[in-house]
């Protein structure tokens, strides 16, 4: 796994829930960050995922000071799950 292990997933799976990326391109993000890591260079996935441009600078301020407040796993899922859902509400569509 990742440098990051667990917060480098979590990261990914905010992203997912939010509807930023698919699941198909975290793991084209955690694949490369581990590619990387082989090669001796560590990068983090928030810059992975920018450098593809899956998401930009203001979306991953956000998850970098998003991941810094204390973690309650439940409360992430749901916040994200309703981020998402605002975002195909059907005054977006």
């Amino acid at each position: 796994m990742a440098k990051g292990g667990v917060k480098s997933s979590l990261l990914g799976r905010i992203a997912v829930a939010g509807g930023y990326l698919t699941e198909t391109q975290l793991e084209e993000c955690l694949r490369e960050q581990h590619e990387m890591e082989q090669a001796g260079a560590s990068t983090k996935l928030g810059e992975i995922m920018k450098h593809k441009r899956f998401i930009d600078d203001q979306v991953r301020g956000n998850f970098l000071a998003y991941r810094k407040q204390p973690v309650n796993l439940v409360e992430t899922f749901f916040q994200a799950a309703a981020h998402s859902f605002e975002r195909f509400s059907p005054k977006t569509l």
